[in-house]
């Protein structure tokens, strides 16, 4: 193993820059977490900052209680090693302060916040935050109590919505939606007044275009042609219905086109032209239709927005006088604070000099513009025209590992701070490359696999960042990755051309089995072990199989059970279908029901005490003396 990673120069910058903003992007097993306690140390060594003056913000609470711990370690063995006296102290202050230290979650950060300046965010002085559990539980009851008035006023846009055949699963989506976007409330789509004319004046212009593709069938008697006629005298009726009406007909229409029927010859001049003219007009029905619903369902949907919208602000108001935020709560207020409020600005900037993000790459627009505003300077309020030339921000983050969405984590918005930080005389980008958790044939395959997949798209920057080749730090000659042939030719399982996918995971199952315990067995592979530190034959218990699902765990369990290839389930199959616990259930079925026979035959039979059948024959059927342990075992069963 080297004496000091081949990226080693970026590593001593990610941790010695200190004259203007860092974006660090380094992959897994890079070292992010050690890169973060060096920086953090090096401001309190050689920077003279104070813990307190300091923000880290990770992306979980166990990272956040991970980190508070490898500070402390490092901080401890740095006090022991410094020399300097004045750096010593530093330290060992910030050693005494680490539990007091800004070391938190990016909710707990906001959290903090809004309770530091209750006053200025209209808010009560002893907020606490809510789990998901809880606010769930007080959301359902509220919306109950509200959802009875609603429907008890007889409003009109729910009736129709719900007569429509919507349920309350609907509802509560547009909620959902609703209460877990604060910061796009404004945006939702608004009802555009469409009158019920207005819609099916759009409805008939949809079935125009669609009628235009029709117009090219060269034979007015073939029947797909014939059925536009048809389609226009339906239309022609939906005239003067409601907005209500026309969305149940929509989607309930009279008419429906036959896909069936039509000759492809008479809608081209060749074959070809004909079969693609064709199915051009099937699908051009679909998108008429879904079109025409569209149209109509946007006005329905958006018209509800109001009025639960209004349920919502209902509901945070009670939330809020009860002290009590749900996460999004704490990043929207608290950035909305931030934003509107310079005084809390200016006297936040004056406390904390410098912040710390890991995982940055799962931040999503709030909590950027809420780090933003607080790291840079001047008077903007909007993050991207904040100062940022001398800021005192650090960020740690893998674009590749953005993979959450689905919560507002936006690589669209990673790349705008991306681009911001390399504008800047004094922001520095850095690249951190260097793997040491993985051995040089596992760094190479995800090289050379996944080189391939991730592609950057200069014409779409902020579908998918770039890849960035790792390299491994580790030294070994061994290969790393294996094809392991599932079958011999001619082996596969059929059923009508087909390969049954359960015979296909068992005979895989059975494959593997024999290649683990072949690899184990027969020494072929030597791992490091970091406990002896030297390099041993691999072990059972050095080997992991990694699932896409759960739902092949049984016959993975069954082979490796038969090939005598130990092995421990996490998670995977129901707790009482498991072998083991299987056992045991009869063991005591057999104690709680001493009169089933059948009961005790099971208990017998199972691995706990594994009787033959035989044996188990013998002492029901009393035709022969039982083995004198399966006497004892029955006595035992029933002391139970």
């Amino acid at each position: 193993m080297s004496a000091q990673p081949r990226d080693q120069k970026q590593r001593d910058e990610a941790a010695t820059w200190t004259r203007g903003p860092v974006l660090v992007e380094a992959a897994a097993g890079t070292g992010k977490t050690t890169l973060l306690v060096e920086r953090i140390l090096h401001l309190i060594r050689a920077e003279g900052v104070r813990l307190d003056e300091m923000a880290a913000i990770t992306f979980t609470r166990k990272a956040t209680a991970e980190l508070k711990n490898r500070i402390r370690s490092e901080i401890l063995s740095a006090v022991k090693k410094e020399e300097d006296d004045e750096a010593r102290a530093r330290l060992q202050d910030a050693l005494d302060n680490l539990e007091s230290a800004r070391i938190s979650t990016i909710h707990g950060f906001a959290l903090d916040i809004l309770r530091g300046f209750s006053v200025e965010a209209g808010l009560a002085p002893d907020l606490g935050d809510v789990d998901e559990i809880e606010q769930d539980a007080r959301r359902d009851a509220a919306w109950r109590d509200w959802l009875a008035r609603a429907l008890n006023s007889n409003d009109a846009r729910l009736r129709d919505f719900l007569d429509l055949g919507f349920q309350v699963a609907d509802l509560e989506k547009i909620r959902d939606a609703l209460l877990d976007l604060p910061e796009l409330r404004d945006r939702f789509p608004h009802a555009e007044g469409a009158s019920p004319d207005e819609i099916h004046a759009s409805i008939k212009r949809a079935f125009e275009a669609w009628a235009e593709v029709g117009r090219r069938c060269l034979d007015e008697e073939d029947k797909a042609f014939q059925q536009l006629e048809k389609a226009r005298g339906w239309l022609e009726g939906l005239s003067g219905l409601s907005q209500t009406e026309l969305l149940r007909e929509l989607w309930s229409p009279g008419f429906k086109l036959n896909k069936r029927v039509g000759s492809a010859k008479n809608w081209g001049d060749s074959t070809d032209e004909g079969r693609e003219n064709l199915k051009l007009f099937r699908s051009g029905y679909d998108r008429f239709m879904e079109k025409s619903a569209a149209t109509i369902s946007h006005e329905m949907l958006a018209g509800l927005v109001p009025l639960i919208r209004g349920f919502v602000e209902s509901f945070e108001e009670e939330m809020r006088e009860a002290g009590l935020l749900s996460y999004q709560d704490m990043l929207f207020l608290a950035a909305k604070l931030v934003r509107e409020n310079a005084s809390v600005r200016s006297r936040i900037r004056e406390n904390i000099r410098h912040f710390l993000v890991d995982e940055f790459q799962d931040t999503d627009p709030l909590q950027v513009e809420l780090i933003f505003l607080l790291a840079g300077e001047g008077d903007a309020a909007d993050w991207r025209e904040t100062r940022m030339e001398d800021a005192g921000l650090f960020l740690v983050g893998d674009p590749k590992q953005s993979i959450y969405r689905f919560r507002g984590a936006d690589i669209a918005v990673y790349r705008k701070v991306k681009e911001k930080i390399r504008s800047l005389r004094n922001g520095r980008l850095l690249d951190i490359q260097e793997n040491f958790r993985s051995t040089p044939g596992v760094v190479d395959f995800v090289n050379e696999a996944f080189s391939c997949v991730i592609r950057h798209d200069p014409e779409n920057p902020d579908v998918q960042p770039e890849y960035v080749e790792l390299m491994a730090h580790r030294e070994s000659a061994d290969p790393a990755v294996f094809l392991i042939k599932k079958q011999q030719d001619g082996d596969e399982p059929e059923d009508g051309g087909k390969v049954k996918e359960e015979e296909r995971r068992k005979a895989e199952a059975a494959c593997l089995a024999v290649a683990i315990r072949e690899l184990v067995e027969e020494k072929r592979v030597d791992v490091f072990d970091k406990d002896i530190n030297a390099r041993r034959p691999v072990r059972y218990g050095d080997v992991a199989v990694l699932f896409r699902a759960r739902t092949a765990y049984a016959q993975f369990e069954d082979a490796f059970r038969g090939a005598g290839v130990p092995f421990i389930t996490d998670g995977g199959r129901g707790f009482y279908d498991k072998f083991e616990v299987g056992a045991v259930v009869s063991v005591l079925s057999a104690a709680v029901r001493p009169g089933d026979p059948l009961a005790l035959a099971a208990a017998l039979r199972s691995p706990l005490y594994g009787f033959s059948d035989v044996d188990i024959a013998r002492y029901f059927l009393k035709t022969q003396e039982p083995p004198e342990a399966l006497r004892e075992a029955v006595r035992e069963i029933f002391l139970l």
